[in-house]
């Protein structure tokens, strides 16, 4: 389980580095939610994170697709990993068609 955990906080990390755009989001949170109901709890928390960072991306938006599927304790844990990960604007500027 350690794998998924490093895997799921690599994703996070490309996804920051990288942007959302150019993945298949329904997938990704489709994943998401089968890692959160993990037994592993560093594949648990690695999915809240990535799910975290997926929202600075993606805003609101996420929480409907999330919230439907998952326990009231678990979307509270998400709602509060969302507060800490505001959307953002990502600056034309900073994406690789600009360059």
């Amino acid at each position: 389980m350690q794998v998924l955990s490093e895997s799921l906080v690599w994703i996070a990390q490309a996804i920051e580095d990288f942007g959302i755009s150019k993945l298949d989001v329904k997938l990704l949170i489709a994943w998401m939610l089968a890692d959160l109901g993990s037994s592993n709890a560093g594949v648990r928390n690695a999915a809240v994170a990535l799910l975290g960072v997926a929202h600075k991306q993606l805003g609101p938006g996420l929480v409907p697709m999330l919230s439907q599927h998952v326990k009231p304790a678990v979307m509270t844990t998400l709602n509060e990993t969302f507060k800490a990960n505001p959307l953002t604007t990502v600056s034309t500027l900073d994406t690789p068609d600009s360059l």
